[in-house]
């Protein structure tokens, strides 16, 4: 999604599922994630196609966004005080 969208550049960090034998929904992704950030959960935001995996974000207290359009990803990031 990043590269198909020319997004990569707005990204501070790529985590790759498989190079850390964990896979989203499991909450141990996104709490690496936030781990290798620095950050809380509260402070992060992730966005997805896939229900199943924004369920996971959720869980661990991460905002967390179905992405269906660009019109509503960009909605998604103002919403949550990100200038786009």
């Amino acid at each position: 999604m990043l590269i198909k969208y020319k997004l990569e550049k707005y990204f501070d960090l790529k985590v790759i599922s498989s190079l850390l034998k964990l896979h989203k929904p499991d909450p141990k992704i996104f709490n690496k994630t936030l781990k290798l950030l620095k950050i809380k959960p509260a402070e992060a935001i992730f966005i997805d196609d896939s229900q199943k995996y924004i369920n996971g974000g959720i869980a661990v207290g991460i905002k967390s966004f179905l992405f269906t359009t660009n019109k509503k990803f960009k909605k998604d990031l103002v919403n949550c005080g990100v200038v786009v």
